[in-house]
C-alpha cells in the first residue's frame, strides 16, 4: 500500500474516533440531564404550642402539611407525647387524646387554634403556612 493510502485511512480512523466519542459524550450529557434529582421537598417553620407539653416549639414541616400532621410528628418524635385520634368518615381525624388528657374529663376538650383563631375543619383539613402558631389548648368546648 502506498503512503498516500494509509495516511487516508488514518485520517479516517480518527475523524471516526472523533465522531463516536462526540457522540458519547453528547448523549451521556443528555442521559446526566435526564436523570432525576432528589425531591427537594420545601418547608416551612411553624410554631406549636401543646398545653402541658410544649410551648413555642419551633417545628418545621413539608409544604402542604396540616396541623394534625405536624402533630403525629411531634408523636413519633416524642415517645411520651401519646397521641390518641380516632377518625371520622367524612369529618376527618379527631384528637381525643395528649400526654394522658382525653377528652370529656370534666367537660375538656382538646381543641387547636391557629393565629388565635379556632379553625372550623379538622386538624387533618388545615394546611400551615409559613410561620404559623399552632396551639392545641385542653378546655372547655366553646360549642
Amino acid at each position: 500500500m502506498n503512503n498516500k493510502v494509509l495516511q487516508i485511512l488514518g485520517l479516517g480512523t480518527v475523524v471516526l474516533a472523533l465522531i463516536f466519542g462526540l457522540s458519547a459524550y453528547t448523549d451521556r450529557q443528555t442521559n446526566l440531564q435526564n436523570v432525576p434529582t432528589e425531591d427537594v421537598q420545601e418547608v416551612i417553620n411553624i410554631s406549636l404550642s401543646v398545653e402541658g407539653v410544649y410551648t413555642n416549639k419551633s417545628v418545621t414541616v413539608a409544604v402542604g402539611d396540616t396541623v394534625y400532621d405536624a402533630l403525629e410528628a411531634l408523636n413519633q418524635e416524642d415517645p411520651e407525647f401519646l397521641l390518641i385520634t380516632k377518625e371520622y368518615p367524612g369529618l376527618g381525624i379527631l384528637v381525643e387524646g395528649i400526654n394522658g388528657k382525653v377528652n370529656g374529663v370534666e367537660d375538656k376538650y382538646w381543641q387547636y387554634f391557629v393565629n388565635d383563631t379556632m379553625p372550623q375543619v379538622g386538624a387533618d383539613k388545615l394546611e400551615l403556612k409559613d410561620r404559623d402558631s399552632v396551639e392545641w389548648r385542653y378546655e372547655k368546648s366553646q360549642f
